[in-house]
C-alpha cells in the first residue's frame, strides 16, 4: 500500500506548474480499479484540501477536489487517538517535521505503510519512510 499526500491532489487541481501534469497523469492512472487498490489516503488529507482551498476563498476548487477524490474510491484511513499519540512522538523525535506530516506518517506507521507519493521532501526526515518518485 502507498499513501498519497494531499499535495498530489493539490498540484493536480492547482495553477499550472511543473508538478501539475505528472500529478494529473498519476491520478488518472488511479481510475483503473487494479491501480487504486495499491493506494490510500487518510481523513486528514481530505480535511487539508478543504481547509486550504476554503482559506484562500476557492470553495469550488475545494469541493471539486474533494468530490474527485471520492470518485477514486481509495481506502480512507481514520485518524484516531493511536495515530495522534504516535504523531506527538514523531514531532518530539523529529523537530523539523510539520504537524500534518507527523499525522500522515503516524497513520502510515499504524497501518504498516512505508511508502508515500508526495513532492514533500520533509517525509524523508523519518528514516523508514520512502518517497515514491513517480515524478519525471
Amino acid at each position: 500500500m502507498i499513501f498519497i499526500d494531499a499535495n498530489i491532489f493539490m498540484y493536480a487541481a492547482g495553477k499550472p506548474s511543473p508538478e501539475q501534469k505528472p500529478c494529473q497523469k498519476f491520478l488518472e492512472g488511479l481510475l483503473r480499479p487494479t491501480s487504486r487498490e495499491k493506494y490510500c489516503i487518510n481523513s486528514e488529507v481530505l480535511q487539508e484540501i478543504l481547509h486550504r482551498y476554503i482559506a484562500i476563498n476557492k470553495r469550488e476548487v475545494a469541493f471539486n477536489c474533494f468530490d474527485s477524490i471520492q470518485i477514486l474510491d481509495l481506502a480512507i484511513l481514520p485518524i484516531g487517538n493511536e495515530e495522534l499519540l504516535r504523531a506527538r512522538r514523531l514531532l518530539e523525535d523529529y523537530p523539523k517535521l510539520t504537524t500534518r506530516d507527523a499525522i500522515h506518517i503516524a497513520c502510515m506507521e499504524v497501518n504498516q505503510i512505508t511508502q508515500v507519493a508526495t513532492y514533500d521532501l520533509d517525509f524523508e526526515i523519518v528514516p523508514w519512510v520512502k518517497r515514491v518518485k513517480f515524478i519525471s
